[in-house]
């Protein structure tokens, strides 16, 4: 969704937030990965409801630490 169209409908009608607050917990919505913080951006199609979560750019380095952590697991099919 990060490039504008729906996956779900292939609309163009998706807006991007960044900064959201948490609505169970306080500060910005986050993951927590192997002792750090990551970053989501929320995508919301209006046109049929899809919402997808993404790291945001800032993030994206943190994302090899998963490898290494053993509360997450590799999907594979």
């Amino acid at each position: 969704m990060r490039n504008g169209h729906c996956p779900k409908c292939n609309s163009t009608e998706v807006y991007q937030r960044s900064d959201i607050p948490f609505t169970a917990g306080d500060g910005k919505l986050h993951l927590h990965v192997s002792g750090n913080d990551v970053y989501l951006d929320a995508f919301i199609c209006v046109n049929c409801g899809c919402v997808e979560m993404q790291v945001n750019n800032a993030s994206q380095a943190k994302l090899a630490m998963i490898k290494n952590d053993k509360e997450w697991r590799r999907v594979s099919s």
